[in-house]
């Protein structure tokens, strides 16, 4: 475009499509925010390990561990909330690697395992949202583990990338276009109830327009 010219209000219109499109199909712009925070966490925890620290069984895991927590699951609430919820995935995810690091040499105790495990962690979904938007990520993390080679030795890589994967996705969730917090629940249903009031009189009015027919 020349310097000076005059923008048409078509050419606007054009300029402005792609983000008139995101706006609505993606409100708040919330999954291009999850996209940038996961690729960066796991774009710098993999290439960190692979580049710098040299142990490609660390970056596999810390690329993983981002990919599972932040594109496959979701940890929801408040930011505080938010990242409680990443140190308590950090743990459990610990003990489901260190199960399918030490049963992957058998193809029945995987198995035993993952009838085990994925049922516990399925069922764990009834405690509440926040537990089940996590379950996802938590089964991957055991079938990652018991996958061959059986590989004890690999034990402290895969639980370092690990960590170093779950806490740079709770740094940027922080950080890095943060999720605001959620509305305040009383604030929720105080707007729902107005809602519902306004509904009400309206309904109420037009049948004493009509006479209630």
């Amino acid at each position: 475009m020349a310097n000076g010219s005059v923008v048409t209000p078509a050419a606007a219109r054009l300029w402005h499509a792609p983000s008139a499109v995101m706006a609505r199909h993606d409100p708040g712009y919330t999954a291009l925010r999850r996209a940038v925070r996961v690729t960066v966490a796991a774009c710098v925890g993999f290439y960190v390990c692979h580049l710098v620290i040299d142990d490609d069984t660390m970056a596999i895991y810390a690329l993983f561990a981002a990919v599972a927590l932040g594109a496959l699951s979701e940890v929801t609430g408040a930011p505080a909330t938010r990242t409680r919820g990443y140190g308590i995935v950090l743990v459990v995810g610990a003990v489901l690697v260190t199960a399918g690091t030490l049963v992957a040499g058998s193809t029945a105790a995987a198995v035993a395992g993952m009838l085990v495990f994925g049922f516990a962690i399925s069922y764990s979904s009834v405690a509440g949202p926040r537990v089940g938007g996590v379950a996802n990520g938590l089964q991957l993390f055991y079938v990652l583990a018991c996958f061959p080679p059986f590989a004890p030795e690999q034990l402290g890589e895969r639980l370092a990338g690990l960590a170093i994967g779950v806490v740079l996705l709770a740094i940027a969730d922080r950080t890095l276009l943060p999720a605001p917090a959620p509305p305040d629940p009383a604030r929720r249903i105080g707007v729902g109830l107005r809602t519902a009031a306004g509904l009400a009189t309206a309904v109420a009015s037009d049948l004493r327009s009509t006479g209630g027919t």
